[in-house]
């Protein structure tokens, strides 16, 4: 057969035969040998392994805390978080500090003249039926028609007085309780106004049972005109709440310190930070389990249908293995570091050199959501990681010798620095610090030069000495 140098490596006899066209035919090559056994095996540690990891990323520092109890250890912020307990304390103190918006409703001075003459009348009634009742009859009549809390005297008084007197205490009360209601009256401040009103009345010149009724009239008649409005309070609370700014936890910033009694606020801060666990909780295993089981599955179906030559070839599915989950570990040891440490670009270069492009973009696509899933669920961790995973690709899809590696190392550094600082730039709603910036774009400058260029570099003929793969570097050397 005659050898062929690609830039996948030299194809020939080394590289299993092509396999027949159409899912049909293709699955008695792949499964006729006893290598598909190798093949599950190879899939259940891959699974086993994934899991176990993601478990562990996934639910880092699980501690179990109760309030009042002490933080056995200094518990620090894996990732910024918004710090709710504070932020809320804030907002409190500035709503406390918001009077109440008040409106007046113009109906109830009305109402306060409408009881007044109400008053007066009762008065003019029973007065009209003085031939049909005796006395002691009439002032239980209209003791029954106004109980205002007075004496006998002030009715006897109001029940003998003359016509045009009694319209000139209706006139004079009218007067007072028409000005008192012309102000805002509030129902905390009814008492005064009242008292204020019947000063005034009393200031008549008037005999004192008189005054006592005509008192007790306008007292009964002043009330509250200046209500709360809750709907534009409401509003208002929601203005100022909402100006307040959330207070951040930046990523180490201690929580709790060894030693220090646990409060509720601080249990809130923890479980925001997924730090702070249930015993027994068996839930982040399972659904660890789960997506490991779904990624491995998702790998080996594409694999199936688009690459049947590496899918029958168990040493290349080892290899694809090895640097695959080498590259999910390294990521979550570097992880405390930098969640843009995740050496996606170099396990990229690595399997387009010993394998193919399109097994590699397979690999950037299922570890730049490792990446997310490790790095507590961080979309910019895997937009990061994806952006220098490709970049990888495409540095060393044509390389021609061992340099070459270390521009594309760099190419993966730019596309890492260039979406770090997209991503930062475009989420920043609350702002950010110059700071985490340039630390963030530090970090992925450092991927792409260190570990993508220089590990790959490094590592490179030891992969191809493992799994005796001659790739065209290896053979142009």
């Amino acid at each position: 057969m005659p050898w062929r140098l690609s830039a996948r490596g030299l194809t020939g006899d080394d590289r299993p035969p092509a396999a027949p066209r159409g899912a049909a035919r293709r699955v008695p090559d792949l499964f006729r040998q006893d290598s598909w056994r190798m093949r599950l095996l190879l899939a259940w540690l891959a699974w086993i392994v994934l899991g176990i990891l993601l478990a562990a990323g996934m639910a880092p520092d699980r501690l179990v805390l109760e309030p009042g109890q002490v933080a056995p250890e200094d518990v620090a912020a894996p990732r910024s978080l918004i710090d709710r307990p504070a932020t809320e304390q804030l907002r409190r103190q500035a709503a406390a500090q918001v009077q109440p918006s008040y409106v007046r409703n113009p109906d109830v001075a009305g109402l306060a003249l409408r009881d007044v003459a109400a008053a007066f009348e009762q008065v003019r009634a029973v007065r009209g039926r003085a031939d049909m009742l005796d006395e002691r009859s009439r002032l239980a009549s209209l003791r029954q028609a106004l109980p205002l809390d007075l004496g006998d005297a002030a009715y006897e008084a109001v029940l003998a007085v003359q016509d045009g007197v009694l319209a000139a205490m209706e006139r004079d009360v009218a007067d007072v309780v028409r000005r008192e209601m012309a102000r805002n009256i509030t129902e905390a401040d009814l008492e005064t106004f009242r008292k204020e009103a019947v000063a005034e009345v009393r200031a008549l010149s008037y005999p004192r049972p008189l005054a006592d009724f005509m008192a007790k009239v306008t007292e009964r008649a002043v009330r509250p005109n200046f209500f709360v409005d809750p709907s534009r309070t409401r509003r208002q609370l929601e203005a100022v709440m909402n100006a307040v700014p959330p207070v951040t936890i930046v990523p180490g910033e201690i929580i709790v310190r060894k030693g220090q009694r646990v409060t509720a606020d601080d249990l809130v801060r923890l479980r925001d930070a997924g730090v702070l666990g249930r015993p027994g909780d068996w839930r982040v295993t399972v659904g660890a389990f789960l997506l490991a089981g779904l990624l491995v599955a998702a790998a080996a179906v594409f694999l199936f249908l688009f690459r049947p030559a590496l899918f029958a070839s168990t040493s290349r599915l080892l290899l694809l293995a090895v640097i695959g989950v080498g590259a999910a570990l390294l990521a979550r040891v570097l992880w405390p570091i930098s969640p843009y440490l995740a050496p996606v670009g170099g396990a990229a270069m690595l399997l387009t050199i010993l394998l193919d492009p399109m097994a590699a973009v397979l690999a950037v696509v299922l570890l730049g959501v490792l990446t997310g899933l490790l790095t507590g669920g961080s979309l910019a961790a895997t937009c990061v990681a994806v952006a220098g995973g490709l970049a990888g690709v495409l540095g060393v899809a044509r390389a021609e010798q061992r340099s070459d590696i270390m521009r594309a190392g760099f190419l993966v550094a730019l596309a890492d620095v260039a979406a770090v600082a997209g991503l930062q730039l475009a989420f920043s709603a609350q702002g950010f610090e110059v700071a985490d910036l340039g630390r963030s774009m530090l970090a992925g400058a450092a991927n792409g030069v260190l570990l993508a260029g220089v590990l790959t570099l490094g590592s490179l003929p030891y992969f191809e000495n493992a799994f005796g793969v001659l790739t065209s570097l290896r053979l142009l050397e």
